[in-house]
């Protein structure tokens, strides 16, 4: 940070320094003088300090002029803070042009004037607040012996308190709860030396508690500002020192590996084990495993006891991740016994961290990868078995967006406009017309649980070594068939996985093969319009066409072939799916 400052702010700090007192002086004045413009309406006539400022105008001639003024001061103000962000936007920009540094993406280049903007406002600001302690002093010297008392007080008892979340709240409240209690504090002497007698005159008092609170808040600001700049200072070096390369960053999350030591899992692992297990539980810890770049941790309890079947499997969430173990544990408290997943016992909060606690069975064995086709096949029809209650697919509804809602951003005269051959121009052309039909279909069509990746995801061995999914974060409530491989799996695939799972949801019995195949096809087609992928679209032109045919969703002339390319199953090798 101090080459930043050596080597970057020469002519701009004096410059902004200036602008931001302007900024701050007529902003000052922009709130004060309607306090004068009420007091001359409600007097009916002009106070004596205005009067011997204005002399003897009419009382309607002095209200305009004030109101002229605080016009004046407002325009100034917004003229001093937009010349100051563009003079930090150019700086910045200059700075990164002279140092021709590769790479450097838009965004970067906001970052750096943001950045850049900070420092020079932290400067600004301590430059404002030593020019409102000299003028303390001058005016009422025994206050400035106060505010430099606190601000000493203040910020030894603010070292001692633990941290707070440099985004939270309660950060927050501590900046406003440490000026607001030292204004406070400051007030409190007035009143002692009004009571003595000592107090000086009211102009002086009310223009120097001003000053003081004005200073106890940019103090404050410069801290949290300078909290900012220090978290980021490699980036910051690295924007604005030219020999500073840019250091690849991180993202392992240290919070949960705290949390795991020795001294501090000693606070909470012991009685959280005792009140999910009447048995003594120890940790494995030759079993525990890390997932999403060390924000999740799966940690495994075994009994002493060899003739206990049971076991516990933790899923600790980092704070920052916490909302997703919410959303997953809101699907798995509704689980059943048919549900290829442990058992969940409840969820608890540590040290604003999330712990998942399941019951497995037995020594909770890691399954190894899935590469029989068979037992994915399975696994998919059991969680096609898989429904929720109607209150949390309503909930679901209102929460994210679906494939029906989806579908309807795709957009048609870029994606006509990709076309090589008259046939797809006309085939674009009847989809389109289609198309407001064919999503509201989808809106009355059954749901189930999609787990994007399914096959990748850690499970365990459950009983009579059935494979249990550990791991639903980022589930979804989709149109039947949304994930279905239906250019890797033959039709009597789906239809098996239909059967196996019509046994514990009869919805299902009737759900047609070729409905849930043109709901596969259509959810490929649409993740491909959102990533702007046109011609892997035009690739799914064809199968889209004849499954909406298929269903009889599809106005116009049928193609001859449209019975045989679609309909008999893939015409090229069988690639394999999701891992298999």
């Amino acid at each position: 940070m101090g080459r930043v400052v050596q080597a970057e702010l020469a002519w701009p700090l004096p410059v902004y320094i200036l602008l931001f007192i302007l900024s701050k002086l007529t902003l000052l004045l922009a709130l004060l003088l309607p306090w004068n413009i009420l007091a001359t309406l409600s007097l009916g006539q002009s106070s004596l300090r205005l009067e011997m400022m204005f002399g003897q105008l009419a009382s309607g001639t002095v209200v305009g002029i004030l109101m002229a003024l605080v016009l004046f001061c407002f325009g100034v103000h917004l003229a001093a803070e937009a010349l100051g962000a563009k003079m930090c936007q150019r700086a910045s920009a200059t700075i990164l042009d002279r140092h021709s540094k590769l790479g450097l993406s838009e965004s970067l280049r906001s970052s750096a004037a943001s950045d850049y903007r900070r420092i020079l406002r932290l400067f600004a600001m301590l430059a404002y607040s030593i020019i409102a302690v000299v003028l303390i002093a001058i005016g009422y010297p025994t206050l400035l012996i106060i505010l430099i008392g606190y601000v000493i007080l203040g910020a030894v008892v603010v070292a001692i308190l633990p941290p707070a979340l440099p985004q939270g709240i309660s950060s927050e409240l501590r900046g406003k709860a440490w000026w607001g209690a030292g204004f406070i504090c400051l007030v409190g002497w007035v009143i002692h030396d009004a009571w003595r007698g000592t107090l000086p005159s009211f102009g002086t008092v009310f223009f120097t508690l001003l000053l003081a609170r004005q200073t106890l808040i940019f103090l404050m600001m410069s801290a949290s500002t300078l909290g900012v700049l220090w978290r980021r200072r490699e980036r910051v070096e690295a924007l604005f020192v030219a020999d500073r390369p840019f250091m690849t960053q991180s993202h392992q999350e240290v919070g949960l590996t705290e949390l795991l030591t020795e001294d501090r899992r000693d606070t909470w692992l012991p009685s959280l084990l005792a009140e999910m297990s009447p048995e003594h539980l120890s940790l494995d810890w030759a079993a525990t495993q890390w997932t999403e770049q060390g924000r999740v941790a799966y940690l495994i309890a075994h009994s002493a006891n060899p003739g206990y079947e049971h076991s516990l499997m933790i899923r600790l969430f980092h704070r920052s991740v916490v909302g997703m173990g919410h959303h997953e544990a809101e699907l798995l408290t509704h689980g059943t016994e048919d549900w290829p997943t442990p058992t969940l016992l409840g969820k608890r909060d540590v040290e604003g961290n999330l712990a998942l606690i399941f019951r497995c069975w037995g020594k909770c064995e890691w399954a190894p990868p899935m590469t029989d086709r068979n037992d994915t096949l399975a696994l998919r029809g059991q969680i096609l078995g898989c429904e929720i209650p109607d209150d949390l697919a309503l909930r679901y509804l209102r929460s994210r967006s679906r494939l029906p809602e989806r579908a309807t951003t795709i957009n048609w005269p870029m994606f006509s406009g990709m076309a090589r051959t008259a046939c797809e121009v006309a085939d674009c052309a009847r989809l389109e017309a289609a198309w407001p039909q064919l999503t509201e279909w989808l809106r009355h069509r059954p749901s189930q649980i999609v787990l994007p990746k399914m096959a990748a995801r850690r499970m365990a061995r459950g009983a009579n070594g059935r494979r249990l999914i550990c791991n639903w974060t980022h589930w979804k409530w989709e149109p039947l068939g949304f994930d279905w491989p239906w250019s890797e799996r033959p039709e009597h695939d789906l239809r098996q996985c239909l059967d196996a799972a019509a046994q514990v949801r009869p919805v299902l019995a009737d759900c047609l093969v070729e409905d849930v195949l043109l709901v596969a096809v259509v959810a490929s087609f649409t993740d491909r319009s959102e990533t702007g992928a046109f011609s892997a679209m035009l690739d799914l032109l064809l199968p889209l066409v004849n499954a909406v045919e298929r269903c009889g969703l599809l106005v116009g002339d049928a193609r001859e072939q449209a019975s045989g390319a679609y309909a008999h199953g893939p015409t090229r090798p069988l690639a394999q799916e999701e891992g298999e």
